[in-house]
């Protein structure tokens, strides 16, 4: 039976990156370790990966393309010379990860999140090539805690995915 929605209904169904072609294997490595996604894509230079059983109701699609490499060259290149270019980057990523460009997605129980949460800080040390970094990690009760109060947030850069807009919140439920 085909996926069916209310026709007023709107939702968020998936995320794609395009990254430098040699970023993939790892991205693939990377996400088969840390992340509970199924991988249903697996083309030259394309991954897909299904947040749910529908990948309709949620998917991050990974394209390889020779222009990313270009752009991460570029920037770091011009990082080097255009103090104020450097200092806007350096400044975005630091900002409070909530408040900066990300993409969220909520675990199916808080067991899972903390074992996920657990092995994405392993591979900060153990994977280094990787370029995972957990930013900042909230739980209820903690002064920043989330306004609804029941959920556990771990703000995780992605560094394969590329130089900008690379962090994924993966959020618990206390009751889950």
């Amino acid at each position: 039976m085909p996926h069916q929605l209310a026709p007023t209904q709107t939702y968020w169904n998936h995320a794609n990156y395009t990254v430098p072609p040699e970023n993939v294997p790892l991205i693939e490595k990377c996400f088969a370790t840390l992340l509970p996604w199924e991988q249903f894509i697996k083309r030259e230079g394309f991954l897909g990966y299904r947040l749910q059983k529908d990948n309709r109701m949620g998917g991050i699609y990974i394209f390889a393309a020779d222009e990313a490499t270009m752009f991460e060259r570029a920037i770091a290149r011009l990082r080097k010379t255009d103090k104020e270019l450097d200092a806007s980057i350096e400044k975005l990523s630091l900002r409070d990860a909530n408040v900066a460009d990300h993409f969220g997605f909520m675990m199916p129980s808080l067991a899972e999140w903390k074992r996920r949460l657990d092995l994405m800080e392993r591979s900060e040390k153990e994977h280094p090539d990787w370029k995972v970094k957990v930013l900042k990690v909230r739980r209820p009760g903690d002064p920043d805690s989330a306004a609804a109060g029941d959920i556990f947030e771990a703000f995780v850069r992605f560094g394969l995915l590329g130089p900008m807009r690379n962090v994924l919140e993966m959020q618990g439920l206390i009751n889950t």
